[in-house]
């Protein structure tokens, strides 16, 4: 399942093997080449990296498929004691990592439950992905689909299978993967659904009869040898049948809604919803990966009996089994707690010695920067160019010595559009539309925003917001914000009216220079709602406050027309969306307001 990827996971100079595999490559064939990526921190005083080298193509040996009837050896876990280390798939808390990856928990606690990627060597867990990172829609795409006659244009029916994931509720996404806890219902993280390719579901024109549904959980593991010069990797799979039932769903073309990219049908969870069975987690270590795949296969015929269309159609879902360590609520035990990123971006040409270059480059900055604990280094090929973003986490504020030419940023930098971030040029376009990166939502450039002056902010007053829409507009766009606004007002404060909202787009600007860091802040107001309505909200007691949910309080917000937001090695441009509560009381004079912000951004709608 992974097959074109290599992992090195190494300590001390840990990024020599990973240099010298990608430097052969590029010798022998520099099209092969796509990307590698690299973290590195010190663990127990000592430096480790977790390097991925991504691939075209790889040589594999693929073992035969083995169907376990027995599943007692099927997601067995590894000794975390043997002092190796591992890229694990784990469910924490915040408290329990080593390095505590938020400046501000926002609406969170370190008793939050999260799920993300840690180099874990023995117990010590460091958190990876918060970096700026290239996109590889091979490993983390959320839906695959078999190559099989569902694919033929001639096909007799006219639908595709999908299978997606939905995050559950309960836990927070850190890293871009499909996590789900070993032993888990299908109908907590999967949905599918068959998306119809045009009006008719098959030749005959008739309704179609879902009769048969298998679920299997495919187990890949990987051994990556070394034989002669070249790396290899033998892969092997098991399988378990987890549901196999004989079914009758029947439905109809006039059934399947618009989704925006093509009419989709959802049946009933409860046809394919199974547990899975008690699994360890996905790892990959320097020589042996481990990683899990549903696959659902669905039996569709049509309703014309004499001579009845027929077809077996097949989707996978890749999911990432997370270790539970003791997720007991206790005392904190974060060792740091990472307060600014910064990030640096350089292009190279594409040869085998610029892999070096970048090395030392990085190597260099994190040496000066005393308070670097770690950074990550995405490296991804473009044409004749490599491009190289670093970013450094740091647990002071770096006010000084910044380390940048006058001239970096200029020529290559990062603005959003079409749901990805895409490196620009200084003409203003995009070099690469198939070439686009990912900024994570834990990525901190400043340690915080600073929000609307608001005159005598009550204490008393708590207030939380959540955007359940996009965060993401053009300059000059309205949009239905979906948001659903928490105030906390003490019992004994008495107040005739609902709330008056007040909304603001904060922008956020740092330069950087070889003299330092300069910091400017612009305040947008965009939308003074009124009061909202009498039917958008619930109240309840708890304690000694009534608590008050607004559902939707304002029908739209027009964004301003502002610039994008950017990221350069020189230049972060940055937005935050706040809301201001206004609560007056029963006596004019009392009066009693509070803020509360949501990370915005601003598209670059020139190439939307």
């Amino acid at each position: 399942m992974d097959s074109n990827y290599l992992f090195f996971i190494e300590p001390d100079d840990g990024t020599r093997t990973l240099n010298l595999s990608a430097k052969a490559e590029i010798r022998r064939n520099p099209t092969n080449y796509i990307s590698h990526e690299t973290h590195a921190f010190m663990v127990n005083h000592r430096a480790w990296t977790a390097s991925v080298l991504n691939l075209k193509k790889l040589n594999v040996t693929f073992d035969s498929t083995i169907v376990e009837d027995d599943v007692s050896e099927l997601g067995k876990s590894p000794d975390f004691e043997d002092g190796q280390g591992r890229i694990v798939s784990s469910f924490m808390r915040l408290k329990q990592l080593e390095m505590y990856p938020l400046t501000v928990p926002e609406s969170s606690s370190k008793e939050t439950l999260i799920a993300l990627r840690c180099l874990q060597i023995g117990g010590a867990k460091i958190p990876l992905d918060l970096g700026i990172r290239t996109i590889s829609e091979k490993y983390y795409d959320d839906v695959e689909h078999q190559d099989s006659e569902t694919k033929n244009s001639e096909s007799s029916i006219s639908m595709e299978p999908i299978a997606t994931y939905i995050p559950p509720k309960e836990y927070r996404l850190v890293s871009r993967c499909n996590f789900v806890k070993s032993g888990s219902s299908l109908k907590d993280f999967l949905s599918v659904g068959f998306q119809r390719r045009g009006t008719a579901l098959c030749n005959c024109d008739a309704a179609v009869l879902l009769s048969h549904v298998i679920v299997t959980l495919e187990e890949h593991t990987s051994l990556k040898v070394q034989k002669g010069g070249v790396i290899e990797v033998i892969e092997k799979t098991r399988s378990h049948v987890l549901k196999d039932s004989v079914i009758t769903y029947h439905f109809s073309a006039w059934q399947f809604e618009n989704a925006g990219e093509g009419y989709v049908l959802h049946p009933p969870a409860s046809l394919y919803n199974c547990n899975l069975p008690q699994l360890g987690p996905t790892f990959h270590s320097n020589y042996r990966s481990r990683t899990y795949q549903i696959r659902i296969d669905l039996d569709v015929e049509c309703t014309l009996w004499d001579i009845p269309c027929s077809e077996r159609l097949s989707t996978t879902l890749n999911i990432d089994i997370g270790a539970e360590a003791d997720l007991m609520p206790g005392a904190a035990s974060n060792e740091f707690t990472k307060v600014q990123d910064l990030v640096y971006f350089e292009k190279y040409a594409l040869a085998p010695d610029a892999l070096d270059q970048i090395s030392e480059s990085t190597l260099s900055k994190a040496k000066i920067m005393k308070s670097c604990f770690g950074y990550q280094t995405s490296v991804v090929s473009d044409a004749d160019t490599l491009f190289a973003i670093s970013t450094f986490y740091v647990i002071e504020l770096w006010l000084s010595e910044v380390l940048i030419r006058e001239d970096d940023g200029t020529e290559f930098s990062l603005t959003f559009f079409n749901d990805h971030w895409w490196p620009k040029t200084d003409s203003g376009s995009h070099s690469n539309l198939n070439l686009s990166f990912e900024v994570p939502n834990c990525l901190k450039i400043l340690e915080n925003f600073r929000p609307p002056i608001i005159e005598e902010q009550d204490e008393q007053l708590e207030m939380t917001m959540h955007y359940k829409g996009t965060t993401v507009a053009n300059p000059g766009m309205i949009c239905n914000p979906y948001i659903a606004i928490t105030l906390r007002i003490p019992e004994s404060f008495n107040h005739k009216h609902f709330p008056l909202f007040k909304f603001y787009l904060a922008e956020q600007i740092l330069y950087l220079t070889q003299a330092g860091q300069a910091i400017h802040h612009r305040q947008h107001s965009i939308f003074d709602s009124g009061r909202v309505k009498r039917d958008s909200n619930t109240r309840t007691i708890i304690g000694d406050s009534r608590v008050c949910t607004f559902f939707n309080p304002v029908e739209r917000i027009k964004i301003p027309d502002v610039a994008p937001s950017l990221h350069s090695s020189t230049l972060h441009r940055c937005y935050k969306l706040y809301v201001e509560a206004t609560l007056k009381g029963s006596d004019p004079s009392q009066v009693k307001r509070s803020c509360a912000g949501v990370d915005f951004i601003i598209s670059d709608d020139k190439n939307s």
